[in-house]
């Protein structure tokens, strides 16, 4: 009898099976992190230098070697509970680790193998099965309770996928006659994006085809509640004009299956049979869609009803709901006075003025009874949807080009349009880049695997971290913070620099433990090291600093809250304003204008704007629960993100005057890119960030378009395709 392999779930909880046997809980979170990594990358061999660096980047290599050592123990132990010999499963020498790929499964790989093989199915049929059981094996994002770096990349990676998975599925399963099937993957692809107007044009394309004329409307009035409620836009006009074509698809199909449904008994044989159902029920594929019953056939008693209920409304001055081009013919003594055309509500109905009696009674285009009364027409008017206008976009979007197919993330610009952040390696690691003239440039690293730019000054010194160690690079020089440098920290210390001024002043975070345990916000100036201290507690984090000194971060209080925290000449001021809960700055303009993020009573962290002269603002979300306002410029203009009412997360831009949008619907449409963070700005009103694409990430950069320039564009998308990265390369000696 072949024994069981041992099956690793990284959708969810971590979770370990071997037959009926189920492991979920581990010594420490950094053995579950191993664990999950090997099996993630189990067609790879790691070098313990390798994974060193991944888990602890800041400690010794002696150390770095004994924390390995203690966690394969326990990862040993945590299996040895199922019954496994671990000398079969996970494979350990003295310079390698890894797993067996030919021992186990792991339910990523499973997902991705069903993903490639549905690209390289030879039919329709073939793809729906591989796509169906990607989805299927899809039950939660990735290693739900982690949030280190390379699990945030590869979690976005996968659930962009499975997104994608599912808008496939609807028409595949459409054309196979599997109707309840498209509706679920359907609706939750809707609830994973509720922005994407393909998806819910494809949902109501189903719904016509199973005659739910209602569903139909309600799918379209949800689309523009979200658009115009969350972005302040609508849909396209191609959209609403497929949404009233399927509207009275729907209507038709339902009407006819009811006249089939309802005739009366055949002559002959007296008994209850029904001829055949009308070929135009039939879809090109032989499958019959189910058509959902809406009401019965009309009676003299219910035609009775329906005739008082109109009256009835007629004298209330209640509104009816006409779907366009549907309007019934006119009855005797009903007069129809045309009115000027006003686009108002989803379908964007015009106002009609019906003359009862010759008493004028004037119908609101947006009723409060949302019911619909509409005459079959003889002939239905012909469908040709008109060119959508576009809003004039007000940035264009440039895709930054990566050094890896990984991807990659820009986290800061300054004046002269230079970029810094970092590109992702297939090992995990990040590498330290910059951009110019949107050429990428890889600024190297010092004897290890993993370097990180975290900001750049006007002048071109840029700030980061590599080992256990910061650094600052200008064009002739590179600076590398020391351990070990002479001042009032204790010694070994480590250090991240997070920010840099036009001085050539650093700040970021120093602590004598290599995870950061207490950590202690700094500022290195002139070769001096100081300690900024915290608001009574034991840890502070310093991340920007203005040309005035001024330096924005967080620190912890005597009741161990960390607070939004503001130093100016050695002393800290906390800027929290008295919440009760957690918060933090983020950045600082030279005016002392900061941003930042606050917790609420139900502990989601939410954007706020700060000065002097009004105190603390909130600045909401698109309608999700969590927000996070990233980088200020000289102009007062607000960056960062914030979920949605589905819960996906999209770069924002606020300002007093306007508020909080949405920059995915201030760039020009069609490019196929969802920005999702984004994270500074420099004050021409040029914005950094993160954006994906069917699961890569890349790092984009928004150059704002002037207005009369914007105005005159056609609509079109305009996103450039990568460039091959400079052949210079500046590197870190």
């Amino acid at each position: 009898m072949p024994r069981p392999s041992l099956r690793i779930e990284l959708f969810g909880t971590l979770t370990v099976r071997y037959g009926d046997e189920a492991v979920s809980k581990f010594r420490t979170r950094k053995d579950a992190e191993l664990l999950a990594y090997l099996a993630l990358h189990s067609d790879h061999v790691h070098t313990r230098e390798e994974l060193i660096e991944l888990l602890w980047p800041k400690t010794k290599p002696e150390v770095g070697l004994s924390r390995l050592r203690q966690a394969l123990t326990g990862i040993r132990r945590a299996l040895e509970k199922l019954g496994v010999s671990t000398e079969d499963f996970l494979l350990a020498d003295r310079p390698t680790v890894r797993l067996d790929s030919t021992l186990i499964r792991v339910d990523v790989l499973d997902f991705k193998a069903a993903l490639a093989d549905a690209q390289n199915a030879l039919d329709s049929s073939e793809k729906t099965a591989w796509l169906l059981q990607a989805v299927g094996l899809y039950r939660d994002e990735l290693l739900k309770s982690f949030y280190q770096n390379w699990i945030l990349t590869e979690r976005e990676r996968l659930a962009e996928q499975h997104l994608s998975a599912l808008r496939q599925l609807m028409p595949l399963l459409t054309e196979a006659g599997r109707w309840e099937q498209a509706i679920e993957f359907g609706q939750r692809a809707v609830e994973g994006d509720p922005f994407h107007e393909e998806t819910r044009c494809e949902l109501m394309r189903v719904y016509a085809a199973t005659g739910q004329p209602a569903a139909v409307e309600k799918q379209y009035r949800e689309l523009h509640r979200v658009l115009k409620q969350e972005l302040g836009e609508k849909p396209s006009e191609a959209a609403r004009h497929l949404a009233v074509r399927l509207y009275q698809e729907a209507k038709r199909r339902s009407e006819e299956a009811f006249a089939w449904r309802e005739l009366p008994k055949c002559a002959g044989n007296g008994a209850d049979t029904l001829p055949d159902r009308p070929e135009a029920e039939v879809s090109r594929n032989g499958h019959t869609p189910p058509v959902v019953p809406q009401r019965r056939a009309p009676s003299l008693l219910w035609l009775a009803l329906a005739l008082l209920a109109l009256a009835w409304y007629a004298l209330r001055k209640r509104p009816i709901l006409l779907p366009e081009n549907t309007l019934p013919p006119v009855p005797p003594r009903v007069a129809q006075s045309p009115m000027p055309s006003k686009a108002d509500g989803p379908f964007a109905l015009p106002p009609l003025r019906l003359q009862y009696s010759a008493t004028p009674i004037r119908h609101s285009p947006r009723p409060p009874l949302r019911r619909l009364i509409a005459a079959r027409p003889s002939a239905p008017p012909a469908f040709r949807p008109e060119k959508p206008p576009i809003a004039s976009p007000r940035y264009r979007l440039i895709i930054l080009p990566s050094l890896t197919n990984e991807g990659s993330g820009a986290s800061r610009i300054n004046d002269a349009g230079q970029v810094v952040g970092r590109v992702f390696y297939a090992s995990g690691y990040n590498r330290a880049v910059r951009w110019e003239n949107d050429k990428a440039h890889d600024l190297g690293t010092i004897n290890t695997c993993y370097s990180v730019a975290a900001d750049i000054n006007s002048i071109g010194q840029i700030v980061g971290n590599v080992g256990g160690g910061a650094f600052r690079l200008a064009p002739n020089q590179t600076l590398l913070l020391q351990r070990d440098d002479n001042g009032p920290l204790p010694s070994p210390t480590y250090l991240q620099a997070r920010g840099i001024n036009n001085r050539g002043q650093i700040v970021g975070l120093s602590d004598t433990d290599p995870e950061f345990s207490h950590p202690r916000a700094f500022l290195y100036s002139e070769g001096k090291i100081t300690d900024l201290g915290t608001l009574g507690g034991k840890s502070s984090e310093a991340y920007k600093i203005n040309s005035a000194g001024q330096i924005v971060g967080k620190a912890e209080d005597a009741s161990g809250i960390c607070r939004a925290c503001l130093w100016q000449g050695n002393k800290a001021k906390d800027i929290s304003n008295g919440l009760k809960w957690g918060s933090q700055a983020n950045d600082i303009n030279e005016q002392r204008w900061v941003v930042g993020m606050a917790q609420d009573e139900h502990g989601s962290w939410r954007a706020f704007f700060w000065s002097p002269e009004t105190g603390r603002i909130g600045i909401g979300t698109l309608g999700g629960l969590r927000s996070e306002a990233r980088g200020i410029n000289r102009k007062g203009e607000v960056v960062g993100w914030s979920d949605t009412p589905g819960g996906v997360e999209h770069a924002i831009l606020w300002t007093k005057q306007q508020g909080i949008r949405d920059l995915n619907a201030l760039i020009e449409p069609g490019s196929g890119w969802i920005l999702k963070c984004a994270n500074a700005v420099n004050n021409k009103g040029e914005i950094v960030g993160v954006a994906t694409q069917d699961g890569w990430q890349r790092a984009f950069r928004l150059a704002p378009i002037d207005a009369a320039i914007a105005k005159s564009r056609t609509a079109r998308a305009s996103t450039p395709g990568p460039r091959a990265p400079s052949s210079r390369r500046l590197v870190l000696r």
